[in-house]
């Protein structure tokens, strides 16, 4: 029944990226709704975010996205990255991560940062496969990053 997934970048409207962030609230730990409120939320990404999108049979699948709002151009952050229960397991996250950073790379960014639930072991997994390293704890959340610039962590 899966289809092939397709990728795109900055397309969904901001429906489609509540609706998408309703279905896997759940999914995030903690749960998103307990964070944030998820139609406001979806505009902000919309509005702010470059979005990196896996798509099958129009419906959005999976999602990462990023602000690269830094007024110095040197740093991206890492806002949500979701992938349908269902769809779990096919590498969407982990392709939608590789576009995510070379983007940044393409922009020059010198580093990527995220938050990501201590508890949530599949993505602690994912970013650390992809050079992201613990930055600092803030219980129930880590923030990872990652240098694009080979520098050192003074930078």
């Amino acid at each position: 029944m899966s289809g092939a997934v397709e990728f795109r970048v900055g397309s969904a409207s901001e429906a489609e990226i509540g609706q998408h962030l309703r279905a896997c609230e759940k999914d995030f730990q903690p749960p998103l709704a307990s964070r944030v409120r998820i139609d406001e939320y979806a505009g902000k990404i919309a509005a702010r975010a470059t979005c990196f999108e896996a798509w099958e049979g129009g419906r959005l699948v999976g999602m990462v996205a990023a602000y690269f709002n830094d007024p110095q151009g040197e740093g991206a952050y890492v806002t949500s990255v979701s992938v349908l229960r269902s769809h779990a397991g096919r590498g969407i996250a982990r392709d939608l991560m590789e576009r995510c950073v070379r983007h940044a790379r393409a922009l020059k960014c010198r580093r990527i940062r995220l938050e990501v639930g201590t508890d949530n072991e599949a993505a602690l997994r994912l970013y650390g496969r992809q050079g992201f390293l613990p930055e600092g704890v803030a219980a129930p959340l880590v923030m990872m990053g990652l240098r694009l610039d080979g520098g050192d962590e003074d930078g």
